[in-house]
């Protein structure tokens, strides 16, 4: 095993669940775990690796990690955070990207130029 102290950034994928079901997603080929990443599982981890800066946190939509609040509040301790979502929670849970936004350090908005039914993406900029 190399040298854990040169490993600066890690992805981490918070679960696999999704609130969307695009045609393009390989989980639709091979099934989605229903396990979800608790904080109690990954600090453990992640103290292994002292020079940790960078946390990149995906999914599935990492949103609907249940401790999603809890793990970036952790690793914003750590260095930056950057979160990967489709966002279509904003008209839902607004307030859980309110308590997500003074913690991460960017939120990559991933758009694919689609209707899904209750959301289209140029309404969140239109308001």
């Amino acid at each position: 095993m190399g040298n854990m102290e040169n490993f600066t950034t890690v992805f981490i994928e918070s679960n696999q669940l999704c609130n969307l079901n695009c045609e393009f997603c390989f989980y639709r080929d091979y099934g989605r775990m229903k396990q979800q990443l608790s904080l109690n599982f990954l600090k453990p981890i992640i103290e292994k690796f002292s020079n940790l800066e960078k946390f990149f946190i995906t999914g599935g939509e990492c949103t609907l990690n249940e401790d999603i609040i809890h793990i970036v509040e952790y690793l914003s301790s750590k260095g930056e955070v950057y979160i990967f979502t489709n966002g279509y929670l904003l008209d839902k849970d607004f307030t859980k990207y309110i308590e997500l936004e003074s913690k991460i350090y960017k939120c990559y908005l991933t758009v694919h130029e689609c209707d899904y039914g209750r959301i289209v993406y140029r309404d969140i900029y239109d308001n």
